[in-house]
């Protein structure tokens, strides 16, 4: 039997193979060295500010628990620095989209402060009151599709959304928007 290519044998093989390195594995203040570069990269991923920090911190807090595992080694032949660079790029490239990916389909408004509707309380003074009756005895004086376009907009309907129904234009809608104000403000007046 004629052998081809290489001649030695695989007993010579495993001989010349010398042992691995013991991995390297990162100490909590390498991980920390790295902040600044997890957080370019959440932002560079398209977290909104307010989230950065905490997206960093889940970054360093579940690299550290993959450390921990040893989900992380890095040999011995390998720049350890750079290594952890990349490794921690993915978890924060992963984290910051799953951030990305909570907040496009979250529910809630954020907003500064809620309003606080139980500590309003209705006007008491007597002028207040007077004006309120003169405005929705005006509103009731108007024509009917001249009160419901203003309720509708009151209620936060948009031209656009009003525009289908009617089968008019947005620009219509605000014509109409336009002429039953300004007779609400006429009928508030004569009263």
């Amino acid at each position: 039997m004629v052998r081809r290519g290489n001649t030695q044998s695989s007993v010579d093989r495993k001989q010349r193979v010398e042992p691995l390195p013991a991995p390297v594995h990162p100490s909590p203040e390498a991980l920390l060295l790295q902040r600044d570069a997890i957080q370019l990269t959440v932002v560079a991923c398209g977290v909104p500010q307010r989230e950065v920090e905490d997206v960093t911190a889940d970054c360093l807090a579940a690299a550290w628990a993959a450390i921990q595992r040893g989900d992380f080694r890095v040999h011995a032949w390998v720049d350890p620095v750079e290594a952890l660079r990349r490794w921690l790029y993915g978890i924060a490239w992963r984290l910051s989209a799953h951030e990305r990916d909570r907040a496009r389909h979250r529910r809630e408004v954020l907003v500064d402060a809620p309003w606080d509707f139980a500590r309003e309380e209705p006007a008491l003074d007597a002028e207040a009151q007077l004006r309120a009756r003169v405005i929705l005895r005006a509103l009731d004086a108007l024509p009917e599709t001249q009160r419901a376009l203003l309720l509708a907009t009151a209620e936060g309907a948009t031209p656009s959304e009003l525009s289908a129904p009617l089968r008019v234009t947005p620009r219509a809608v605000l014509h109409q928007l336009s002429r039953a104000r300004r007779a609400l403000l006429v009928a508030a007046r004569v009263e």
